[in-house]
């Protein structure tokens, strides 16, 4: 059922009222009806001593008509709703207004056959230190139960006035703020039918009249932009030329650049595989010069050597890697393979360069590792030396962590996922979104103090993206950083 706006605003504020008064009752009646509890124990425990006092002598005196009298006079002045007397043995001496057959239930809130409420007490009676009896009396929670309808008959008062209220002012809300939205809603119908001509007074200050000065300058800005489509009708053979034309010369420059890149990607491939050719050469022979025989500073230089082209040859092949993957020449060559045993070769020169540098290097793999996994070995390799690489790299002192974990998703598929946490200098958080892409370092001293040229990590999400996997970090800057990679894998 549709409703209009005026019965919806009035809903809304009769519910909102109404919630208020409830609560604001709610409130008040909680508050009164403790007072009122309050005064009725501060009553109760007035009168004890005087209780005591009016039937100690008569109990000692074992005077019961006495006893009796004074329950009596207690009861019929309204002070009480009843009183019950026993001795210390518990055997009734007096009652007025009590059944004793009912017996006597524990002070508290006791409410009686016929709905009466009633709060019990109870007071020794003692004289000269030795209790006598016990008085039990009650009093009646009549005005506490009187004060509870007077304030909800007072609250239902209060919400009919505030409702009728209500309906003279939704009345003068509704032609406050629905009347103009009327007027626009005229307005837009207008511009529906074409007519653009339309110019509305904003009346005010308030959120409607900006809203139909905006609604104006809108019906002017399409005023002015039908005359101008207008005006380039007459020209429509020389913009769809124009955009042919364009389109034209994107595309040829899109073809040359692919063909460039192509050629450089080739380029590239090419020299690298050049390149290694003679480096293999010059590293075989420096092994083979590094004989334990020959002096200190001999094998000093020929490890020089070593090291040098070791590195040399790494940046070689990161760059032909990364002309493989431009020109898609990269493929996946799955095998099934001892799971256990991909992770401690892979990382063992990293744990070695580790050790050299004086780092702490510990390898965590799940107990819950499959057996097996079918994988390509070589760029798993790959993956973990150049993060274990960088690690190592750029961690002067503490330690590096790599922790490898299994999350069974299917009967026989998984994600294997790898974390390597270091302490060494952190990213900052302005290098973050460029530090997966090629030529990228942490720091633009990077590689002049650290070596490299950037490829390592592009190089990873590249391979993690050919295994359908994702890589990221966390880092903290000047505490540490943790690379991680997962790689969804099957078991067989």
């Amino acid at each position: 059922m549709r409703m209009s706006l005026r019965i919806k605003l009035f809903a809304l504020a009769a519910s909102a009222l109404l919630l208020l008064a409830g609560v604001l009752t709610f409130m008040q009646d909680r508050l009164v009806l403790r007072v009122l509890e309050a005064e009725l124990h501060a009553r109760a425990i007035a009168v004890c001593p005087i209780l005591e006092a009016a039937l100690a002598t008569p109990l000692a005196e074992r005077d019961y008509a006495t006893a009796q009298a004074v329950l009596r006079e207690g009861v019929a002045s309204g002070s009480f709703a009843h009183m019950v007397l026993l001795d210390a043995r518990g055997q009734l001496i007096a009652s007025e207004g009590w059944s004793f057959g009912d017996g006597m239930p524990q002070p508290g809130r006791f409410t009686m056959a016929n709905g009466e409420q009633r709060q019990l007490y109870s007071v020794p009676i003692a004289l000269a230190g030795q209790q006598l009896g016990m008085m039990h009396f009650g009093l009646s929670r009549g005005p506490l139960q009187a004060a509870h309808q007077a304030l909800l008959l007072g609250a239902l008062v209060v919400g009919l006035i505030s409702l009728a209220l209500l309906v003279p002012l939704v009345e003068i809300g509704h032609r406050m703020l629905f009347l103009p939205m009327r007027r626009l809603e005229a307005a837009a119908a207008r511009i529906r039918d074409g007519d653009y001509d339309i110019t509305l007074k904003p009346q005010g200050q308030d959120e409607v009249a900006r809203l139909t000065l905006a609604f104006t300058q809108m019906a002017d800005a399409m005023r002015a932009r039908l005359r101008a489509l207008m005006a380039s009708e007459a020209a429509p053979a020389v913009l769809l030329e124009n955009a042919r034309i364009r389109e034209i010369d994107l595309r040829e420059a899109r073809d040359r650049a692919e063909v460039a890149n192509r050629a450089k990607s080739e380029f590239l491939a090419n020299m690298s595989h050049e390149l290694r050719t003679p480096l293999n050469g010059i590293l075989g022979m420096a092994q083979v010069l590094d004989h334990p025989d020959r002096p200190a500073e001999d094998r000093e230089a020929i490890a020089a050597i070593l090291d040098s082209g070791q590195q040399l040859l790494r940046l070689i092949n990161d760059v032909l890697e990364l002309s493989l993957f431009e020109t898609g020449g990269t493929v996946l060559r799955p095998v099934l393979v001892p799971a256990r045993g991909l992770f401690a070769p892979a990382l063992a020169p990293a744990a070695a360069a580790a050790r050299r540098k004086g780092l702490a290097w510990s390898l965590d793999i799940a107990p819950d590792l499959p057996p097996s996994l079918r994988a390509d070995p070589a760029r798993i390799t790959q993956l973990l030396g150049h993060l274990a690489d960088n690690a190592v790299k750029f961690t002067e002192a503490g330690e590096i962590a790599v922790k490898v974990t299994w999350t069974q998703r299917e009967a026989t598929r998984g994600t294997l996922r790898v974390e390597l946490r270091d302490t060494g200098i952190g990213i900052p958080p302005a290098l973050r979104p460029r530090l997966f892409l090629r030529f990228s370092q942490a720091e633009s001293s990077s590689t002049r103090r650290y070596g490299g040229i950037g490829l390592g990590l592009a190089i990873c999400r590249h391979l993690t993206e050919l295994m359908d996997g994702v890589i990221g970090f966390d880092s903290t800057p000047g505490q540490g950083s943790v690379f991680w990679f997962e790689i969804p894998l099957p078991t067989a």
